[in-house]
């Protein structure tokens, strides 16, 4: 869901060659920021009351005008107030990914596959997909110094929320 009900227009990562932040802060004032439930509690207990939450999700808090609350104007564009500690969702935008293909309308799926090796050697397949949306595309970095790095963030970060909500299961 989004502040301004703009959405989202995934496409496979191979469409696109290169990628950098602009910081136009047009994703910290369209979208609302959804967290998992161990980043809303970090967040509430360093922040206090910046976490919402709406039918059973959790969100960061919007300003007034619709932006993220951490989200600052400053005279080179925008800044996040809390970049090193950023939501997960924050760290990888726009790129969106997932074990599923999204199955998005004039796309071919496999375009978006991405094999990422572990350290460990393990395989994993997953699917990337980048958001038309942002202003930063066709810019900067080529996708393919970008990907690895955006779906290793990925996973460390679903390997914590799972590890979280197993923890919760085994303590009642």
């Amino acid at each position: 869901m989004s502040n301004t009900e703009v959405a989202h227009e995934y496409v496979p990562w191979r469409w696109v060659k290169y990628w950098h932040c602009v910081r136009c802060g047009k994703c910290c004032i369209k979208f609302l920021v959804p967290l998992y439930p161990h980043e809303a509690l970090y967040y509430i207990m360093k922040y206090g009351p910046v976490v919402e939450e709406r039918n059973g999700k959790f969100y960061l808090r919007s300003k007034p005008d619709g932006s993220c609350v951490f989200l600052e104007r400053t005279p080179l564009g925008y800044r996040c107030s809390i970049y090193l500690e950023r939501p997960i969702v924050c760290r990888c935008y726009p790129f969106y990914v997932t074990d599923k293909p999204l199955g998005v309308v004039d796309s071919r799926d496999e375009d978006a596959v991405y094999v990422y090796r572990s350290p460990l050697g393990k395989s994993i397949k997953v699917y990337v997909y980048i958001d038309k949306v942002c202003s930063g595309i066709g810019r900067g970095i080529p996708l393919e110094i970008i990907i690895p790095k955006i779906v290793s963030e990925w996973i460390t970060v679903l390997r914590l929320y799972r590890i979280h909500r197993d923890l919760r299961l085994y303590s009642t």
